[in-house]
């Protein structure tokens, strides 16, 4: 658990912070309050704010604004992806409309 970090943040378990200035990687789940400025990865979840690179877990993704690749062997919840969308199910969500779709 960890508050704003400028650089890379790794765990073998779950990671819980706040804002991100580099890369975050988890052996479990990610849970950033703010943003983060580079790559997630995770083993299992990924929720954050906004993300500026790729985005990957085993199971699902809920962000805000993904400037990079997504992939979740679950679902994508997200604002928007800027970049490739790899998942079982994906929902965008802006401005209080939401758009579902799956995926094949």
């Amino acid at each position: 658990t960890c508050t704003d970090v400028g650089g890379d943040v790794t765990a073998g378990d779950d990671v819980t912070c706040g804002n991100v200035g580099g890369n975050v990687q988890a052996g479990d789940s990610v849970h950033c309050t703010g943003d983060v400025q580079g790559n997630v990865r995770a083993s299992d979840s990924v929720t954050c704010g906004n993300v500026g690179g790729d985005v990957s877990a085993n199971d699902s993704v809920r962000c805000g604004e993904v400037k990079g690749n997504v992939r979740a062997s679950d679902s994508v919840h997200c604002s928007t992806v800027v970049g490739d969308v790899n998942a079982d199910s994906v929902r965008f969500t802006k401005d209080g409309k939401g758009f579902s779709f799956t995926t094949r």
